[in-house]
């Protein structure tokens, strides 16, 4: 990688966050550290049951190699990482459910082969075997199984571990014609045509961003031109990306993500250069952007996405956030996605109902029911959406059903912004289900 390339892998573009700081010094003080639990690296084993599964994921993916570069040259990073890897191999050198599991199998092999001077600097030629042989192992297995995921960002980041091994591992030009096709379509799965996904995620369309921009970073350094599947992705996932930001640079608290970081934020925009205004009127995605002067507002306008799609989505349907310059006014509650520490037990079902949300909540119910196996189940089903936007400002009315075959009512909620940013008017109005009136198409 170039160096430019390397720092954009790095995050030194902008500075490291506080959160980046904590994980990535605590690397160099002897332990791995990921939403508030951390484990010694004198007595790691990746293998061990009673780590919270987030902190295992983390620890699998080898994301953390990231941080470690950041913080160490290469003999200490070296030191750290190296007898990780050992541990990891006793422990997984054959299948293993989570160990193997094709996301996280991806994430590792491109880690592995992005930050190799971190893990092959040992002259010790049997442990340099067995890494390069776990690398061409991983890259048959994910080969053999990546498309039969479930369509998503986890099917995303195994087809791309596809392609990397393609990309970096010799002979591998057939295997990387494959990855690029089967990546192509993972992409029509989960990428929808506004820039929005199915999961409805912010959080995810920050992840999928990131994904591609370090996929395309190792076509740069292996002198090949980008692939077009993953360049057109990226410009239609940039704008979309853009608006659900607020004005402090943070992201929408929808559908189980937290608010990110804005240099992490920025990074990635800039990273993609993508030269686009946010958008404001997400057909597909289901999102509406208000903006007057300083003030965003940015409104859940579309129906959670069906439990294929999440497992963490929320019921906060014509849920808004709004922003007067960096200041949040309005907000939800948000999720436990990308948090400095986890969110556990009935509170992470909590702050999925529609009540931990800035929209009506009718007879303590939410909009859409959460059922005990944590999936959305009967509610919300259709959102119809107008918007006009005039010299004098912006004027969206909405309305769900979430309510109809419960209640017999339909939840309509009319916003106002002015164009200065000044004068924000809302108005709630329940009304019977069986008077729907005329149709008024979807967001425009």
């Amino acid at each position: 990688f170039t160096p430019a390339e390397r720092s954009f892998l790095m995050g030194r573009e902008t500075g490291r966050t506080l959160f980046k700081q904590t994980s990535a010094e605590a690397l160099l003080t002897g332990k791995l550290q990921f939403q508030g639990h951390g484990q010694s690296l004198a007595t790691l084993r990746f293998a061990t049951p009673h780590a919270p599964l987030s902190w295992r994921e983390h620890a699998l993916s080898f994301a953390w190699l990231r941080d470690l570069a950041e913080v160490s040259d290469r003999p200490r990073g070296a030191r750290i990482a190296e007898p990780l890897v050992q541990s990891f191999l006793a422990d997984f050198s054959e299948f293993h459910e989570l160990g193997w599991r094709g996301d996280l199998l991806g994430q590792r092999l491109f880690y592995w082969t992005a930050y190799a001077p971190l893990i092959l600097s040992s002259n010790d030629l049997v442990y340099r075997s067995a890494v390069l042989n776990a690398i061409a192992r991983g890259a048959r297995h994910l080969e053999r199984t990546a498309e039969k995921l479930p369509a998503g960002l986890d099917r995303i980041h195994a087809v791309g571990g596809v392609l990397v091994a393609g990309l970096l591992l010799p002979g591998g030009e057939q295997r990387q014609h494959r990855a690029e096709a089967a990546l192509a379509r993972a992409l029509d799965l989960f990428l929808l045509s506004d820039g929005g996904v199915t999961s409805r995620a912010p959080f995810d369309m920050l992840q999928l961003l990131e994904w591609l921009l370090m996929l395309q970073a190792v076509y740069a350094a292996r002198g090949q031109r980008e692939s077009e599947t993953i360049s057109a992705a990226i410009v239609r996932l940039t704008p979309a990306l853009r608006g659900v930001t607020l004005g402090d640079g943070l992201l929408a608290s929808l559908h189980g993500g937290a608010l990110g970081n804005a240099e992490r934020i920025d990074r990635a925009l800039k990273q993609a250069a993508v030269p686009a205004r946010p958008l404001r009127s997400g057909i597909a995605s289901g999102f509406q952007r208000l903006v007057g002067g300083k003030t965003v507002v940015v409104v859940d306008a579309g129906p959670p996405p069906a439990a294929r799609d999440s497992s963490s989505a929320h019921a906060g349907t014509l849920a808004f956030e709004m922003s007067d310059g960096a200041t949040r006014m309005i907000v939800n509650c948000g999720g436990g996605r990308g948090q400095p520490r986890a969110v556990q037990g009935e509170l992470a079902g909590l702050l999925r109902s529609t009540a931990a949300h800035s929209t009506l909540v009718l007879a303590d119910t939410s909009s859409t029911r959460i059922r005990d196996d944590g999936a959305l189940g009967k509610g919300v089903e259709e959102v119809l959406v107008e918007r006009n936007d005039t010299a004098e400002g912006s004027w969206l009315d909405a309305r769900h059903d979430g309510y109809a075959r419960r209640y017999g009512l339909l939840h309509q909620r009319r916003l106002f912004l002015s164009a200065d940013g000044r004068d924000l008017r809302g108005e709630d109005v329940l009304l019977p289900a069986r008077a729907r009136g005329p149709r008024i198409g979807r967001a425009q």
